[in-house]
């Protein structure tokens, strides 16, 4: 049986037997475990902030692109617009130029 852990534990990619890291758990002192456990928790609430914080700024900067996109819309419709009428003077003195 334990062959099959340690042919299991070298497939997986783990060098040392589960016997032997369960004898390492054991040898570490109980106050070990708390230290690491707070210290992974502290570290997920710190990643979990950072991620808030850059939704936070990435709705922000969304909104602005949204504002500012309705605005070049907007400015290239006007522009639309002027070259189109400009386009309809131009051909309206060209044809009143012409004899008939």
């Amino acid at each position: 049986m334990e062959e099959m852990r340690q042919l299991i534990g070298k497939r997986s990619g783990e060098a040392t037997p589960r016997s032997v890291h369960k004898d390492q758990r054991e040898a570490a002192p109980a106050g070990t475990d708390a230290v690491r456990t707070e210290d992974l928790l502290k570290s997920i609430e710190d990643a979990v902030s950072e991620a808030d914080k850059s939704l936070v700024r990435a709705a922000s900067n969304q909104e602005a692109l949204s504002v500012d996109i309705g605005l070049l819309v907007a400015d290239l419709k006007e522009v639309s617009l002027t070259a189109t009428s400009l386009t309809s003077n131009c051909r309206l003195s060209a044809t009143e130029g012409q004899p008939s």
